[in-house]
């Protein structure tokens, strides 16, 4: 009997890569951040090159309050609602006293995407509650996962959890959206300040669909 040995393959490291990225695909973290909350409506940004697109699947906005008795004391929106956004993009969840049932897909302005919700969605500020706001949520497309977390929290402590990493320093403890202001993230140009700290955040006059610089 002849024994027969077959020669050891050994994969090189380009091959070991790729066949890892296919088992368990690459992460990308998309830099999808809220960025001015006022007294009925919430911006989000995607703050990429405008040659980027994100697709909002399985991706959603979340907000919740301390007030005592609050009904709801939160929220959650779906954003696929919205289909996609492309990078330098506004997209503004609104209410309107004339809109009923589930959110929807509907412009806020002719060049802004928006999702429409029914009046009263949004938590009462009237006495500053402790508000904390997020979006968060993946996305596969091939071997790359899309993922997006940013998160907020302003006014009365204790305020309920962050839904991400956030740093309080207590710069917005008495501070809501009322009037024309709104807190709004600060901007370095068209860039979003994003050190995931509270000082990030001020209350500034409203500016719905641009950067609050």
């Amino acid at each position: 009997m002849r024994w027969i040995i077959a020669p050891r393959v050994v994969l090189a490291p380009t091959v070991v890569l790729l066949v890892s990225l296919a088992a368990t695909g690459c992460g990308v973290h998309r830099k999808l951040k809220i960025t001015e909350v006022q007294p009925n409506q919430v911006e989000l940004y995607l703050d990429e090159p405008s040659d980027h697109r994100l697709n909002l699947t399985n991706m959603r906005y979340k907000w919740a309050t301390n007030l005592s008795g609050a009904n709801p004391a939160g929220g959650e929106i779906d954003l696929s609602i919205a289909g996609e956004l492309r990078g330098g993009q506004f997209l503004i969840i609104f209410e309107d006293g004339n809109h009923t049932g589930a959110p929807a897909a509907r412009n806020f302005q002719p060049s802004i995407p928006g999702i429409v919700v029914q009046g009263g969605y949004f938590p009462s500020y009237g006495s500053t509650p402790g508000i904390a706001m997020g979006v968060s949520g993946k996305h596969r497309r091939g071997w790359v996962e899309d993922k997006v977390s940013d998160t907020v929290t302003f006014g009365a402590p204790p305020r309920p959890p962050a839904y991400g990493a956030f740093t309080q320093d207590n710069t917005l403890n008495s501070a809501k959206p009322s009037g024309s202001n709104s807190i709004s993230r600060a901007f370095n140009g068209t860039a979003a300040v994003d050190d995931d700290r509270e000082s990030d955040w001020s209350v500034r006059p409203q500016s719905p669909g641009a950067p609050s610089n």
